[in-house]
C-alpha cells in the first residue's frame, strides 16, 4: 500500500481535555485503522495563530494549507520524485524551500487563481519560517519584511530567483462578475426563485426565505434548530443564531461550511435575526413545519434535513440551491425575461446573494447604512456599504439628471 494511501494529514477542530476549549489541530489519519492522532506540527498553528488571538476560522485556513502541502509530499514520495525522496529517509528535518516552491508551481500549473496561490504562499512562508526558527529543519531561512503604514509582514520566501517558482499571470483571465443582488427586478425575481425552489427543492425553501428576508448566511441557516425559532404565527418570526455544530454535525470532520459567522463577533444576546413579515414567508414556513412532521428525522433537533433524515450540511444546501438556480435560469428564458437572464447567467452568484438582496431591500426602505449594518448583524457599516455605495451613486446620478439637462438646455439657448 502506498504511503499516501495509508496516511493523510487533516485539519480538525477538537476540544482540549484540560479546559474544554475548541482548538484547531493537525491530525495524522491512519486510513487502515481509521485512527486519528494529533501531530506535533500543530504547534505551528498554536504558536503563530491561536496564541495571537486568531479565530478558529483564521487558524483553519493555514492548517488546511499545511495539510495539503504535507499530503503532496507523501504523494511525491510515492511517485519516486527525486526532490522528495530524501524526506522518506530523514523526514521533516530535510524539508527545504525547494519543496515548498515545487508545490506552489504545481498549484499554478493546475489552474489555481493568483489570489489563491498568494494565500497558500503566505501560509507556507509562515510555516517554513516557524520550522527554521525552531530548528525543526536544517535549512536556515533569512527573513525579509514588507512595510506598509504601521504594519510589518514577512516577504515570501519562495520568490527567490534560484527557486524558479512558477506563478499564475497577474492579469485575470476570468472576468466573470460576482453578483450581489438580482438587480432592479429583484422583488419579482425573488418570488419566482422561491416558487421554483418550492417545486425543485422544497426542503431548503424556508432557508432561502431566511436569506432573502433576513440576510442569513448559508452557515447560519443550516445551524438553525427547531428550538431556535421564536414564532408568533402570522405575526413575527425571530431566528436565534447559535453555533449548533456539535448538535447537528458531529459526524463531519470539517464543519467550516456550517460555521455561523456572526457568532464569532457578536454576543449571544445580539445573535438573533428578525425575518420580514411577508405572507409568502408564512406560507413557506407552514409548509416546512408540515414537512418535518411527515418525515422520519434521525436528528430531531435539525430544522433542515437531508434525504437520510440527518441535519443538512452546507455542501448539501449548496447543491440544492444550485439545482434551483439552474431551473430558475431556464424559467427566465422560457418567460422571455432576456435582460434578467443575461445578467444572472453571465455573472457568478451563490447562496450569499440572499444577503445582498436583503441589504438592498433595507436600502429601498430608506434605512441608513448604520441601520442596515445593525439589521444585517454587522459590527460596522463597511460590510453593508459595499452593497449600498453603488446604488447610492446610481440613484444620485438619476435624481440629478433632470437638473443637469435643464442647465444644459439653458446654456445652449442663451
Amino acid at each position: 500500500m502506498e504511503l499516501s494511501e495509508s496516511y493523510k494529514f487533516i485539519a480538525k477542530e477538537i476540544r482540549e481535555i484540560a479546559n474544554n476549549n475548541k482548538v484547531i489541530s493537525i491530525m495524522i489519519h491512519d486510513q487502515k485503522t481509521n485512527l486519528q492522532v494529533p501531530h506535533p506540527i500543530t504547534e505551528f498553528i498554536t504558536v503563530k495563530y491561536a496564541y495571537h488571538g486568531k479565530s478558529l476560522n483564521s487558524q483553519l485556513v493555514p492548517a488546511r494549507v499545511v495539510c495539503r502541502f504535507l499530503n503532496y509530499t507523501l504523494k511525491s514520495i510515492d511517485n519516486k520524485d527525486k526532490l522528495f525522496m530524501q524526506l522518506s529517509f530523514k523526514g521533516l528535518k530535510n524539508l527545504n524551500l525547494y519543496h515548498g516552491s515545487n508545490y506552489i508551481s504545481h498549484l499554478s500549473r493546475n489552474g489555481l487563481s493568483r489570489n489563491t496561490i498568494k494565500l497558500y504562499e503566505g501560509a507556507l512562508t509562515n510555516f517554513f519560517v516557524f520550522l527554521s526558527e525552531n530548528n525543526y529543519i536544517n535549512e536556515k531561512i533569512e527573513i525579509e519584511y514588507n512595510y506598509y503604514k504601521d504594519k510589518r509582514t514577512i516577504k515570501s520566501v519562495f520568490e527567490k530567483s534560484y527557486l524558479q517558482t512558477k506563478y499564475p499571470p497577474s492579469r485575470k483571465s476570468n472576468t466573470t462578475l460576482k453578483l450581489k443582488d438580482f438587480g432592479k427586478n429583484r422583488y419579482e425575481l425573488m418570488i419566482l426563485f422561491i416558487q421554483v425552489a418550492r417545486a425543485v427543492s422544497p426542503d431548503i425553501v424556508l432557508g432561502i426565505c431566511f436569506q432573502f428576508y433576513g440576510g442569513l448566511r448559508r452557515g447560519e441557516v443550516v445551524n438553525v434548530t427547531r428550538l431556535d425559532l421564536e414564532v408568533i404565527p402570522n405575526e413575527s418570526m425571530i431566528v436565534h443564531i447559535k453555533d449548533n455544530r456539535h448538535l447537528l454535525f458531529s459526524d463531519l470532520e470539517d464543519t467550516s461550511n456550517e460555521f455561523p459567522k456572526r457568532t464569532n463577533y457578536l454576543s449571544p444576546r445580539l445573535c438573533k435575526q428578525i425575518i420580514m413579515d411577508i405572507p409568502l414567508v408564512w406560507e413557506v414556513y407552514f409548509e416546512h413545519i408540515n414537512h418535518l412532521r411527515t418525515v422520519k428525522a434521525k436528528n430531531k433537533k435539525a430544522m433542515f434535513l437531508n434525504k437520510d433524515g440527518n441535519a443538512m450540511s452546507g455542501k448539501v444546501y449548496d447543491r440544492r440551491f444550485n439545482k434551483v438556480k439552474k431551473r430558475f435560469l431556464e424559467e427566465l428564458l422560457k418567460q422571455g425575461k432576456y435582460e434578467d437572464y443575461t445578467l444572472l447567467s453571465e455573472s457568478y452568484w451563490s447562496t450569499h446573494i440572499g444577503r445582498g438582496i436583503y441589504s438592498n431591500i433595507l436600502f429601498d426602505m430608506k434605512l441608513t447604512p448604520t441601520q442596515i449594518a445593525i439589521a444585517r448583524g454587522d459590527t460596522n457599516i463597511n460590510s453593508s456599504m459595499e452593497y449600498v455605495d453603488e446604488k447610492t451613486t446610481l440613484n444620485a446620478i438619476k435624481d440629478n439628471l433632470p437638473r443637469i439637462n435643464k442647465l444644459t438646455e439653458e446654456y445652449f439657448n442663451n
